[in-house]
């Protein structure tokens, strides 16, 4: 065996962090892939190469299309936010991300020192809202 073993006893004691954890590794893969979808519209219809990390403002710069406003729009920008701290800052909030939402004109519930917090719910409507908004985003773009 290439890994080793953990009793049923220690895996089950951290069900909830382990669950926690792939909760916040799928939402971050699937808000990387609409970044991935914002770069690769910049790419191909700009010859734009962005490389800060997040296409977002490049594709307004580019583009002139508010993302904000489109189907979703708020959600999705928090999304982005908090896939940067879940990947970078242990998945807690800081003033940065406070600071960032409120330049935004976004509400939303956290404070800095925040832990950020999902459950299967909330994976599931990150899902739908993502397919809404990248759909609403495809047909200016055709």
């Amino acid at each position: 065996m290439w890994y080793p073993e953990l009793p049923v006893a220690t895996i089950l004691q951290q069900r909830n962090s382990l669950i926690g954890l792939l909760y916040g590794l799928f939402l971050s893969r699937m808000i990387g892939l609409v970044d991935y979808y914002l770069a690769s519209v910049l790419k191909s219809r700009f010859g734009h190469l962005e490389k800060s990390g997040s296409s977002w403002d490049a594709f307004f710069q580019k583009t002139k299309i508010d993302l904000l406003a489109r189907k979703n729009g708020p959600l999705v920008y928090s999304l982005l936010q908090e896939r940067h701290k879940i990947e970078h800052n242990k998945a807690q909030i800081d003033q940065t991300f406070v600071d960032r939402m409120m330049k935004k004109g976004i509400t939303h519930s956290y404070a800095a020192g925040d832990s950020i917090q999902k459950s299967h719910l909330d994976v599931l409507a990150a899902r739908d809202a993502i397919r809404e908004f990248v759909a609403d985003v495809d047909c200016l773009m055709t």
